[in-house]
């Protein structure tokens, strides 16, 4: 996670025009079958978003979005413990910490009922809808429209209803689908919010810049 992180704050160094931290490490971190501990290199990244929105938006906007931030940090640890607990629940990992050898990751049972028709499904794409609507809640109404291409986080109804019709979005994610085809589309998930961070970022960099 140490590396999507990084590879998150250069685009949002990117947006704004500040010079990126340097990682301490080149070598990406293990995969973790358990929630990730505060280290040094995770309070850093903290630290340098404070100072990011400090130095570039207006303080009052500078607040909002850092609600906004929060709200997308809990989706994405959201995320994160689904993959761990559909790992842990199928037998976990044959050799520690290798994600090529997670025992379920032919279960096509598990994604199916948890997913396609559990609770676990329906929390999932009720928070994708909450954070979507969370990060463009700072959007001015003329801009919204052309934002809304912007937040990559998203459910496209429209276009699952036209391939597979009578189908739930859940359905058609994750239903019969392999736990190994599952967490690659989790990661995206995350991917893209974190993605939408930045494009809000940009978006509110240039509306509401910190005056000197």
């Amino acid at each position: 996670m140490k590396i999507t992180a990084y590879l998150f704050l250069i685009l949002l160094c990117c947006a704004c025009g500040t010079e990126s931290p340097k990682p301490q490490s080149t070598n990406p971190a293990p995969i973790s079958n358990s929630p990730s501990t505060s280290t040094q290199e995770d309070k850093i990244i903290t630290n340098f978003r404070e100072k990011i929105l400090l130095e570039v938006l207006d303080p009052e906007i500078a607040i909002k979005f850092k609600e906004v931030q929060q709200k997308n940090d809990s989706f994405l640890l959201e995320l994160e413990q689904l993959r761990i607990d559909m790992i842990d629940t199928t037998g976990g990992y044959a050799v520690p910490n290798d994600i090529k050898t997670i025992r379920g990751r032919r279960n096509k049972d598990l994604p199916t009922r948890w997913l396609a028709y559990g609770e676990q499904g329906k929390q999932l794409e009720a928070a994708i809808l909450n954070n979507r609507q969370s990060l463009l809640s700072l959007v001015d109404a003329k801009d919204l429209e052309d934002m809304k291409q912007n937040i990559s986080l998203s459910i496209k109804y429209e276009e699952i209803a036209a391939k597979e019709v009578g189908k739930t979005w859940r359905e058609y994610m994750f239903k019969n689908m392999p736990l190994a085809a599952v967490l690659p589309l989790l990661t995206k998930m995350g991917v893209d919010a974190q993605s939408s961070e930045v494009a809000l970022f940009n978006y509110l960099s240039k509306k509401y810049p910190r005056k000197e």
